[in-house]
Order: C-alpha cells, then structure tokens, then sequence
C-alpha cells in the first residue's frame, strides 16, 4: 500500500472527527511517514506504511480516547479560533492522537540490527512480540533470524525454559522469521501489532493472540486458536480442531476434520469440513456465512438471520425481521446466526 492510500483509508475511518481535525492529521502523520522513508533508505514506501498499523486500528484509538470525553465542536463568529485550539489540544494531550505517532514509527530509530541462531530439545514455542511480523515454516531445527532496529539494551532475548523455547521481541524488532522440526507439539504466538503466517508440521498445534494483525496458519493433525481484535483470519490444512475470533475481519476454515467455532463481529465466515461428522458454529454480527459440508454428510442445522437470505437444507421459516431454517439430522451439527447478512449451507 502506498502512503496516500494509506492516508485515504484513514481520512475515510475519522469521519466522527471535525474535517480540520482530520486534515490535521493527515498533514502530521503524512510528515512523520516522509521522514520514516528518509530516515530508513533499506525501506520501500510500501514497506514502510506496512509497518504502521492498519488505519481501522488508528481510527479505533481516536475513537476510545473520545468514549465519555466531549470535544468541543467548531462554532462561528469570535469563539471559533478558540474552540479549534481546545480540538487541537485536546488531539495532542490524547494517547490517540498526535502523540501515539512516536509509537508507530518506532522502527525508524537505530541501526538494521540481526539476531540468528537455533535451540535444540524445544516441545513448544512460546513467543510474545509487540509490533513484529512473524513468519513460521517447517524446518529440519528449530532455527531462527530476527530483524529490527533495536539498541544494545532493548535487544530481543532466546532461550529455553526447560523445553520452552521462549522468544521476546521488545518494540523495535520488524520480523521474526522461524523454522520448526517435528516434535514440536504446540506454538503459542502473543502479538500487539503484527502479521502472522504459519505452515506447521504435521500434528504441531497453534494458539495466536494478536490485537491487530491478519493471521495465516495452515495446520496438519492438530488444533489451531486464533483470537484478534482487528484483522482477517485464515485457517487451512486439515486442523483436527478450529477456533477463531475476530472484532473485525473476515475468519475462514477450510479442510477441518473436526468441529469449528468461528465469530467475528464485522466480517464474513466461511467454513469447509472435510468429514461428514463435524459440527460447525458460526457467528457475525455483519456479514454473510457460508459453510461447505463433506459429501456425505447431513447434520442437524440451525440458521438463523435478521437481514437476509438463507439457502440450506431443511425447513425455511420467514417473517418480517427473521429468517431461518431447521433440520434435523446428525451426526454433526451446523448452528449459524447473523444479524445483518446471507447464510449459505451446501
């Protein structure tokens, strides 16, 4: 994405703010965005604005700091420069504002710096990152290669606690980059602002926890959880067990061999099974559902929307303000609600 669609996409998220305010922002962080390019040559524009937060996430913390605090509006006549000085101030002296742009552009500070190495004996792999991306392919050793720009004593820290191996990436590391063996049973990935991509060997379980990123895992024999506050979540491979949540995004499963329990409260759910005796949940509060059984297959189904069309097997019941369909059926089950969108169940 480049600068000025980043800024766009935001200008279009701060419409609960006054237009000058806006345009303020937009003046700032386009500023601080120029310098980052300047200051951080190894980067592409791209590469850059990749590293900043999505701009749903910068418009959510404006909008937080505003939740029980009046902002004076624009008046005309005398008081109007006053007032537009109180919305500026208010906009520096708020976590949200102005201020937050010395943590988005964190990675601007330093020297490229980069930290590789492996560890032996690890059953699980615990990681706690702030800002980083993280990136996880299957491997012969469990190896590893950070990359940042920290100073000596905000480096990362790698070690095993017993048969943990445990990674802590501090603020100013951009990427981790991992390789995982077999006999690896589980990773557990807690992040604040970054991507995660994982293809995992077969039967290594993944749990990810991020506050604003999109996640990517395909997983093979095992159980895959994924919980994020703002970004898109996929799941493939052939997951025994899947689990995903968003505030905002778009979740899909696809090839589970077991039950699947999937909400999101803007976005849409798409969920495939990959054997006839699963049962799938499904839940958005905006957005259209859709879920593809095994051949073969026919649960017991429940669907159930306010604004919508449903297509599935079974029994339509339609009234104004409520649309739904029952059937009976088993083993496995499907139960899928949406207050504003189409459910589809194939």
């Amino acid at each position: 994405m480049k600068k000025t669609e980043y800024l766009e996409e935001l200008a279009g998220k701060l419409t609960f703010l006054e237009a000058d305010d806006i345009a303020d922002i937009m003046l700032e962080l386009e500023s601080h965005i120029d310098e980052a390019m300047a200051r951080r040559g190894d980067l592409s524009e791209d590469e850059v604005v990749a590293r900043l937060p999505p701009p749903a996430s910068v418009a959510a913390r404006y909008r937080a700091e505003m939740t029980g605090t009046e902002v004076p509006p624009a008046d005309d006549g005398a008081r109007a420069e006053g007032r537009g000085r109180h919305r500026r101030e208010w906009m520096h002296n708020h976590s949200g504002g102005w201020s937050s742009f010395r943590d988005m552009f964190r990675f601007t500070k330093g020297n490229p710096q980069e930290l590789s190495g492996s560890l032996d004996g690890a059953v699980r792999v615990d990681i706690q990152a702030k800002e980083a991306d993280v990136t996880i392919m299957r491997g012969q050793t469990l190896s590893y290669r950070i990359r940042g720009t920290w100073d000596e004593d905000e480096a990362p820290t790698v070690g095993m606690d017993g048969s943990i191996a445990r990674f802590t990436l501090g603020d100013d590391v951009d990427r981790l980059e991992l390789e995982v063996p077999d006999g690896v049973g589980e990773l557990i990935v807690d992040t604040a602002s970054g991507d995660v991509a994982a293809t995992l060997p077969d039967g290594t379980a993944i749990a990810v926890r991020s506050a604003s990123g999109d996640v990517d895992v395909t997983v093979s024999g095992a159980r895959a959880a994924v919980t994020t506050a703002s970004g898109d979540v996929s799941i493939g491979g052939s997951p025994t067990e899947a689990a995903a949540q968003s505030a905002s995004g778009d979740i899909s499963v696809h090839g589970c061999r077991g039950d699947a329990a999937v909400a999101t409260q803007s976005g849409d759910v798409s969920v495939s099974l990959a054997v006839e005796d699963a049962s799938v949940e499904a839940a958005t509060v905006s957005g259209d559902v859709a879920v593809n059984l095994a051949p073969g297959a026919r649960p017991a189904i429940e669907a159930r929307t306010v604004s919508g069309d449903i297509a599935a097997p079974g029994q339509h019941v339609s009234k104004p303000g409520f649309t739904g369909c029952l059937a009976d059926g088993g083993p496995g089950a499907v139960k899928v609600r949406t207050v504003s969108g189409d459910i589809a169940v194939n």
